[in-house]
């Protein structure tokens, strides 16, 4: 069974042709649901789907080696002055820079450059072939090839918290 939500007018015409076993929506669009799929209510339907999926694809959530490698790749190029907590994965002809200091269960991608004096939170993901900002907290994910600080797809908030 698919799942699927509903929340923006511009998008009925999907709605009426989805195929979807489920859908969240807004009880003011709940009329809009086609027969057979079932309706579930939801006063946030986006954020409530993004909590579902998220409880449903845990390991996503997880900064995971593309190489299955449990540590530091053997072509890894490591300045002597940064440090690394434990549990940090550097994929293969990643390079890290001097005075660089990368949190616990952080994942470097394959090729990417993190220059001199960056600190990255722990359980992030830097995506291969990826220099990021100065700065990056805790459970941060940089997609491969992406460009910091470029608009995305967007954010759900809930109170002071994106999720």
């Amino acid at each position: 069974m698919h799942l699927t939500f509903f929340d923006n007018l511009k998008y009925a015409g999907q709605l009426a042709s989805t195929k979807a076993g489920a859908c969240l929506v807004s009880p003011r669009f709940e009329s809009r649901v086609p027969a057979g799929v079932a309706v579930l209510r939801s006063a946030q339907p986006f954020r409530d789907f993004v909590n579902i999926a998220r409880e449903l694809y845990k390991s996503a959530l997880r900064p995971q080696s593309w190489f299955g490698n449990p540590g530091i790749a053997a072509s890894a190029v490591i300045d002597p002055s940064a440090h690394l907590e434990d549990g940090v994965i550097v994929d293969p002809l990643a390079v890290i820079g001097p005075n660089v200091e990368i949190g616990a269960g952080t994942v470097v991608g394959a090729g990417a450059i993190i220059g001199a004096d960056v600190r990255i939170g722990r359980d992030c993901n830097i995506g291969a072939r990826r220099d990021p900002v100065r700065a990056a907290g805790n459970n941060v994910l940089i997609h491969p090839g992406c460009s910091i600080g470029q608009d995305g797809f967007g954010f759900v908030f809930s109170g002071r918290k994106a999720i």
